[in-house]
């Protein structure tokens, strides 16, 4: 993922885990380690993301 972005590991992590904290996207499964989990958005980011494009 880093190589994709060209972000640190450690901001990459940080994003991660504020958007998993503010509802946005969920990871699983929670017994990997971060880098490890398969990533998803969650109904309400997937909600607001379909408002947004709707608007544009």
């Amino acid at each position: 993922m880093r190589a994709a972005t060209g972000l640190s590991e450690v901001t990459i992590r940080r994003w991660l885990l504020t958007l998993e904290h503010r509802g946005l996207i969920t990871c699983w499964p929670q017994s990997e380690p971060l880098s490890r989990r398969s990533l998803g958005l969650t109904d309400d980011a997937l909600t607001m993301m379909l408002h947004f494009l709707q608007e544009i």
